[in-house]
């Protein structure tokens, strides 16, 4: 992958081809330095800041820019016939996030067995059933997705005393078989920490509902969007 850059002593200005990873060699020693002028001129904290943005900068949308890898490496699973739980998982690092990446590892849901074969999030009506919630002793609320998440156009809603307000929803991208499922929604960004906790829930398993005729889990991979990163203090 390489990006262009405009060469400083053309005009006009033409394309030139540079490979991120000899730009991150060839911008090494200017962002150190950069870095330790900063040092003190604030604290470390803001040097971290300041190096994390740059760096990003410097790779731009390579390697699939800011998503990082929640759920850890033995992923998330939930089920189609309870709560689940033992797949919690916290944020990676503290900081501002505007979307979540569910990508599939395994199992199979079932909103009604008798009538519809298994799939990945949902049920055979077509509906994705699954949802990402954080889980709060004070309450859990569901993150993703909402009635603004891109490429979801209906969403279903329901009171739930566990918290997976969202029934079923539908998108004209991603189906109850996708391989992957990404929720952006840059209009309403969430600050989260690495204390906070969070889980994959399927809707009918959650709340209860009907799940007599239920059957299966399913296990994903969990990415969070970053666009702002925070550190605390010392």
């Amino acid at each position: 992958f390489f990006f262009n850059f405009p060469h400083k002593n053309s005009r006009p200005y033409f394309s030139q081809q540079v490979n991120p990873a000899s730009l991150l060699l060839a911008l090494d020693r200017s962002i150190l330095l950069t870095a330790y002028k900063e040092y003190f001129a604030s604290d470390m904290c803001s040097v971290i800041l300041m190096i994390f943005a740059l760096l990003l900068q410097v790779i731009g949308s390579a390697a699939d820019e800011g998503w990082q890898l929640a759920s850890g490496t033995a992923g998330a699973c939930f089920s189609a016939t309870s709560f689940a739980t033992g797949y919690e998982f916290n944020a990676p690092y503290a900081g501002e996030i505007i979307g979540a990446k569910l990508v599939y590892r395994s199992g199979g849901v079932n909103c009604n067995s008798n009538q519809y074969p298994d799939s990945y999030w949902g049920c055979g009506n077509g509906h994705i059933y699954t949802e990402l919630i954080k889980e709060d002793a004070a309450g859990n609320a569901a993150l993703y997705p909402t009635s603004s998440t891109d490429t979801v156009t209906t969403v279903n809603t329901w009171d739930c005393a566990n918290g997976c307000t969202v029934k079923s929803w539908l998108s004209d991208t991603y189906n109850a078989n996708s391989n992957e499922i990404i929720l952006m929604d840059a209009s309403t960004p969430y600050v989260v920490d690495e204390s906070d906790i969070f889980s994959l829930q399927y809707s009918e398993g959650c709340c209860g509902y009907t799940t007599s005729d239920n059957s299966g889990e399913s296990c994903a991979d969990v990415y969070f969007y970053y666009i702002a990163a925070t550190c605390e203090e010392s």
